[in-house]
């Protein structure tokens, strides 16, 4: 029995949703889409559904070999660590940058 591409396929649409969205909000950013009613109707159509799409096509194949405590722990090390972390770097890079002042980030004040 070979493998069904149907949900790769599905899979796959998905991301080039994910893609096409991102470029659609590029777009819309610099002011290359000057119909403000096709630019709402298209980003609402395609954040309605292409994120959900592709986790709940990925989560049918999820199957867990772990203890519930176990995978909980395994995820929160792979998971929230990194989450933490690029948060931490993501934030010093705005205050030392001074870019996060709309954020409360004033950046350091040298030699003031």
């Amino acid at each position: 029995m070979g493998r069904e591409n149907g949900f790769d396929r599905v899979k796959g649409a998905a991301i080039v949703l994910v893609v096409f969205g991102h470029v659609w909000l590029g777009l819309g950013s610099a002011g290359l889409i000057r119909d403000d009613t096709l630019f709402q109707t298209v980003e609402a159509a395609i954040y309605l559904f292409h994120m959900p799409v592709f986790f709940f096509v990925s989560g049918l194949f999820f199957s867990s070999r772990a203890a519930p405590a176990a995978f909980l722990r395994q995820k929160l090390l792979t998971l929230l660590w990194p989450l933490l972390l690029w948060s931490w770097v993501e934030g010093a890079a705005l205050w030392l940058s001074g870019q996060g002042v709309d954020r409360g980030l004033t950046g350091p004040r040298w030699g003031c």
